[in-house]
């Protein structure tokens, strides 16, 4: 009998809660919907507060709303994504703070508005707080007339007219406002900056032409006013020209006493826009004079040599060794210089052992050596340096490398260099010569670049994009173009190799059929299923014109979620097609592609130079391997590709800054041949 007062005592105070609960939130009418009703009882919690002020902000109701987030926060103070209500039911988004700040710059209290909104990225950034945020600042600034100066742009890498090597250039700065700094676009491209700062760091890699290459920085603050500067840099990725002018073999009679067997002189010019560091012929370090670096050599003769290395280096490191012939074979087409003897002076200029008598015009084409590559390769280079010597005893006009000009002047005897960009296939390098004659000789050598397997595309993490759960708006094929849009740019970015959308597709609808109350399962029966090594979900919510998509990336081996990221902005098809690029970039900046090296094993876990400060996570994998050797055809002894030892994989179970712990994934007999040194890449 007590038992059944005290269930009917409970149930009328659960009646009158809910009952004063329902009067102290309207239900309100507008333009055919309803506003302020939540689905479900009412239960006074923190998540119907959250609802029903969505649903009051919705509708403009901006009192009602404001109450009802205050409500939710004080039961749950800090915003936040996965949110356990009740049971195991799950809270996709409960940001209170950062709807209420939205509240308050929709009704023009921009004070609160930033202060709600900067709460809220404090507890959880997302992108749609930064946008209001952003949006919140520059109504007030507009308000108070506050912004007075343009942004300032400071180049931190490299200064302007400054020379470089290589192939691109990581350029670094920042921009700095006296309010804030909004964007910024680095060559045409946007810089990833979502919240205006007072000072935005920057730095991107940029590609670099041969000669001067203009970086053009725009920044912008939030009133719209713009900057723009420039950073010139001049690449030569161009080792040293060598030109031998003349080459005079003296007897010991005619060289003053100081080789008694004889002496070999070399006089010429080397060249380089950024300024010769070193120039040395035979290991000996040679002086050189004047702008046009004119150099002397003297050696003493030896008989057995046919030709003096030389090495020389510009200011930049680019770097090139050759050999200077000395000797002439008449079956090697590289060379015009008569067999040596000791009984004269020869003078380069003076011979022409290659005209016929009363020949009157030059016929002869320039002789071309490649000194490396010393053939047609198959390589995993990114790049391949191309070096050798052109002849001609009337003079060379004309130096190509793929139709480029190499040369920076006239010479008989020229050592080119050259370095090329390899993209993946075959590429053909022609190198042509023409004498003042217009004489012209042309050699063509083929680079295939095969990928190291290890670092295709095949190789790297697998993702399955699933539905997003929808919010808002549902439109026909509104979810189709957003898969669409986001697997091209999870494709584009080449940082996952994406599970074909067929495959998921029949998996959904095979479990739907199976199951139709019920199509669920979980992460790792549904990546066995798709071969999938992660999964993407999220959800889509549109209103008002906009959208706010947040997706997290769920590793199936663990369920454990790796991350989750969220972009937000005007939901035209356009500006969406932008929207899931932008996401696609911040998962791959979140996942880098680097390589590392074992520097400890103990038993079955290994140590990795790569860390935090390289954005190593936990639960994620690394591709274990060992640089192999080449595989080369028995009968033309050429080399057809690189394959290197893959040795397996390892589940990365502890990060630290610099370092990183991972355990072997490997079968038990092979787990001894994992040594120190031996490389790893991120799956």
């Amino acid at each position: 009998m007590f038992k059944i007062i005290l269930g009917t005592i409970a149930l009328i105070l659960l009646a009158l809660q809910f009952g004063c609960a329902v009067k102290a939130g309207p239900i309100y009418h507008k333009g055919g919907r309803e506003y302020g009703r939540i689905k479900g009882i009412w239960g006074s919690t923190f998540w119907n507060y959250y609802e029903r002020g969505l649903s009051y902000a919705e509708g403009e109701f901006w009192t009602e709303a404001i109450h009802d987030f205050q409500q939710a926060i004080r039961l749950k103070n800090q915003d936040q994504r996965r949110v356990r209500t009740y049971g195991l039911h799950i809270l996709d988004d409960y940001f209170p703070h950062r709807e209420m700040g939205i509240v308050y710059y929709a009704m023009g209290d921009y004070q609160k508005a930033i202060q709600e909104l900067s709460l809220s990225l404090k507890y959880y950034p997302s992108a749609k707080a930064k946008y209001y945020l952003n949006r919140s600042r520059q109504a007030y600034l507009q308000q108070r007339g506050q912004d007075k100066a343009c942004p300032q742009i400071l180049f931190t890498s490299h200064r302007d007219q400054q020379l470089v090597s290589g192939f691109e250039a990581l350029i670094e700065g920042r921009a700095s406002d006296d309010c804030f700094v909004e964007k910024i676009m680095i060559n045409g491209t946007p810089y990833l900056c979502e919240l205006a700062q007072p000072e935005i760091p920057f730095s991107a890699t940029v590609d670099l032409e041969p000669g001067v290459n203009e970086i053009k920085v725009v920044a912008k603050d939030l009133l719209g006013k713009e900057t723009v500067a420039s950073l010139h840099l001049i690449a030569d990725r161009q080792a040293p020209l060598l030109y031998v002018e003349d080459l005079r073999i003296m007897p010991a009679a005619g060289n003053e006493g100081r080789y008694p067997g004889g002496e070999i002189q070399i006089e010429g010019r080397i060249k380089d826009l950024a300024g010769v560091r070193s120039f040395q012929i035979d290991q000996k370090e040679v002086p050189l004079h004047g702008a046009e670096g004119r150099f002397l050599f003297r050696s003493p003769l030896i008989e057995s040599r046919s030709f003096l290395p030389f090495t020389a280096e510009d200011r930049l490191g680019n770097r090139v060794e050759g050999q200077i012939g000395i000797e002439t074979d008449q079956q090697k087409e590289y060379t015009f210089l008569p067999r040596l003897v000791r009984v004269a002076s020869l003078r380069l200029a003076g011979v022409g052992s290659f005209r016929q008598q009363g020949e009157s015009r030059d016929l002869q084409p320039p002789t071309i050596r490649i000194d490396s590559p010393k053939g047609d390769l198959v390589v995993d280079w990114e790049s391949v340096f191309v070096c050798g010597e052109v002849q001609d005893t009337g003079g060379i006009r004309d130096i190509l490398i793929n139709h480029e000009s190499v040369m920076a002047g006239e010479g008989k005897r020229i050592y080119f260099n050259h370095i090329f960009k390899l993209p993946p296939g075959k590429t053909t390098i022609t190198i042509q010569a023409i004498d003042r004659a217009g004489n012209e000789k042309t050699k063509s050598i083929t680079i295939e670049r095969k990928i190291n397997p290890v670092r295709q595309i095949g190789a790297r993490m697998s993702l399955a994009i699933i539905p997003f759960t929808q919010y808002g708006k549902n439109e026909p094929g509104g979810w189709n173009l957003v898969t669409d849009f986001l697997i091209k740019a999870f494709a584009d970015q080449e940082r996952f190799f994406v599970v074909d959308r067929q495959r998921i597709d029949q998996v959904l609808r095979r479990l739907k059929k199976d199951d139709p109350e019920n199509p669920e399962i979980s992460p790792r029966e549904f990546g066995t299923m798709v071969c999938a090594e992660t999964i993407l979900a999220g959800h889509v919510y549109e209103s008002k014109g906009f959208v706010e998509i947040a997706a997290r990336l769920i590793d199936t081996e663990t369920s454990v979620i790796l991350d989750c990221q969220d972009v937000y902005g005007p939901e035209d098809s356009e500006s969406l097609k932008t929207l899931l690029e932008g996401l696609a970039l911040k998962f791959k900046h979140s996942f880098p592609l680097v390589e590392g090296m074992i520097v400890e094993k103990e038993g079955q876990s290994i140590f990795v130079n790569l860390g935090k400060e390289k954005n190593i996570k936990e639960f994620t994998k690394f591709i274990v391997f060992r640089d192999g050797r080449p595989l080369i055809d028995p009968l033309t002894k050429k080399v057809l590709e690189y394959r290197p030892d893959i040795l397996g994989e390892a589940k990365i179970v502890k990060v630290f800054e610099q370092t990183s712990q991972a355990d072997l994934r490997i079968k038990d007999q092979q787990k001894d041949t994992v040594r120190v040194k031996d490389r790893v890449i991120t799956k």
